[in-house]
């Protein structure tokens, strides 16, 4: 046999030969080596690194952030998510209570600072990473009879090199380093959903169910994954048929206990769940998604998608587990028109990166010769590298990176000096009420959140939800670094217009380090 027919033939082994156990003649992987390792390693210290320089300007303090730290504050403090910040009278539904619950906990335990809620998304993000890379690792060629099988994504760049490159495309992307250092529930939801895909790429259905079970108590983006589970268990009904046992039964109860618990709760507050999540349909259904759904740009990317998802299953290619995760990924973010599912986005075309590259050097391996095959292959590596190149434009990662109308400060920046730390308690101090707390409201709504160790006697933060509530002071922080989007702005000058401030008033003026860093205020008459 000539040497590329004996190429031919490797490119073309199964996953179910990819699959067999070494005893049995089939596949074996080596061990995480060394550079790995350290590339991994660096990774991670690259990620606190920029975490750190995010501090409070990448992003600011968000009004999101103070929505979800509220109830889960209250739960660390009552054992109730009814938070008083939100509405006095009632819990809000608007969104399940899985992440309220995981962080309120860790609240109980450490107490809570805006610091350690954004670090927990970051703690989060990195977890994800660990299943992010098993995928991958699992989706390359593996080494048969001591022979590489090539033709894959494994061979473009040596010790892994083509998944490392991807897992520092997931962990260090502009949307990802801000969402890693916002109080929100999205690189939860991801850990969740990456660990359960691990599992079911192995096969292993009922852990791959007990832990994507429990994405939707998270975020109800989660039911994308939890139905491309059932998705591949109706494809793959015959390799999982006869799973089912006690001990992958009981995998399952974590979740069956959630969800009982959280059905039986949103039934005892029908009336109230149901409000809020017709709330919550109504503003998504405001978004006129056709003119998204029906671009140009999305048409072609969804019929490449098509094509990929294709000839991955006519060609068995063993990297086709990834689009299980990836299309669903990617609806998330195309169905779903928030800014922080971008990170769904940059996950599902990583993975289709990984697919594609496969493909590539399926078909290259078949039509090339020997000698064209590496300059081909290198060739596609880099026209990945080209378009995260222009997608993320690192150059920003230097100077201070920029995304969404947020752009990174320096590090001798301080988002709230001392001074004006001060100068917000001294105004609460004067204006202290006697019979009952006051109640103040800030925008950005999230700077509220680096004032919670102030009495709870003395002032209650508000950020009234579903209900009418005035607050007794009113107070607007502007930053030089507030993001610049025209929805920002719309809303600012909305808050200002609500809050009764003039700006161009000197009497409103609280104190001012220069004139980008200003804070404003107005007293109301108490209720």
């Amino acid at each position: 046999m000539n040497n590329d027919a004996a190429q031919s033939t490797n490119d073309q082994i199964t996953d179910e030969t990819a699959e067999a156990r070494p005893a049995n003649g089939g596949p074996t992987r080596s061990a995480i080596g060394l550079p790995t390792a350290l590339a991994l390693a660096a990774i991670v210290t690259l990620a606190l690194f920029y975490h750190q320089r995010a501090g409070l300007t990448y992003p600011t303090p968000w009004s999101d952030e103070a929505s979800f730290a509220y109830p889960a504050l209250a739960l660390a403090r009552s054992g109730s998510l009814l938070a008083p910040e939100l509405n006095p009278d009632r819990v809000i539904h608007w969104m399940p209570p899985g992440y309220t619950i995981a962080s309120g906990m860790l609240y109980k335990i450490a107490g809570f600072s805006l610091g350690l809620a954004r670090g927990l998304s970051l703690a989060w993000l990195l977890a994800g990473a660990i299943p992010f890379y098993l995928m991958l690792r699992h989706a390359r060629p593996a080494s048969h009879g001591g022979r590489t099988i090539r033709g894959g994504f494994d061979g473009f760049a040596g010790f892994d090199g083509f998944s490392i490159a991807l897992v520092a495309l997931f962990v260090l992307n502009a949307p990802a380093i801000a969402l890693a250092n916002t109080a929100r529930m999205e690189t939860m939801l991801l850990a969740l959903a990456l660990a359960s895909f691990a599992f079911l790429q192995r096969g292993r259905l009922y852990p791959a169910l007990g832990i994507g079970a429990l994405a939707p108590l998270v975020h109800p983006n989660g039911l994308y994954f939890v139905a491309a589970i059932f998705v591949y268990a109706l494809l793959n009904r015959r390799s999982i048929a006869g799973q089912a046992s006690r001990r992958t039964l009981a995998i399952m109860i974590p979740a069956l206990v959630a969800w009982g618990a959280y059905i039986i709760f949103s039934a005892a507050n029908w009336s109230d769940f149901a409000a809020d999540m017709s709330y919550q349909f109504e503003r998504k259904g405001a978004y006129d998604l056709r003119s998204i759904i029906f671009s140009k740009l999305y048409i072609l990317v969804s019929a490449g998608i098509i094509a990929l998802t294709v000839f991955a299953g006519a060609e068995g290619l063993r990297s086709r587990s990834l689009l299980y995760f990836a299309i669903p990924s990617w609806l998330a973010n195309l169905i779903g028109v928030e800014m922080w599912y971008k990170i769904f986005e940059h996950t599902a075309y990583l993975f289709f990166c990984a697919v594609a590259l496969e493909a590539f050097g399926s078909l290259s391996g078949r039509f090339l010769a020997e000698s064209v095959r590496w300059p081909a292959r290198s060739a596609a590596v880099g026209l990945v590298a080209l378009q995260f190149v222009a997608f993320e434009n690192p150059l920003y990662y230097f100077t201070g990176l920029r995304w969404a109308g947020m752009r990174m400060a320096p590090s001798s920046y301080e988002y709230m000096a001392e001074g004006e730390r001060s100068a917000v308690e001294g105004l609460i101090q004067r204006n202290r009420l006697a019979d009952r707390p006051l109640r103040v409201h800030i925008f950005p709504e999230g700077d509220a959140l680096l004032f919670q160790d102030l009495d709870r006697s003395m002032v209650v933060f508000s950020k009234p939800l579903f209900t009418q509530s005035e607050p007794d002071i009113y107070i607007i922080h502007r930053s030089r670094y507030e993001p610049s989007g025209q929805r920002r702005v719309e809303r600012r000058s909305a808050k200002l217009a609500a809050s009764g401030i003039d700006i161009d008033d000197p009497g409103a003026l609280l104190i001012a380090r220069d004139l980008n860093d200003r804070w404003y205020y107005r007293v109301s008459s108490p209720q």
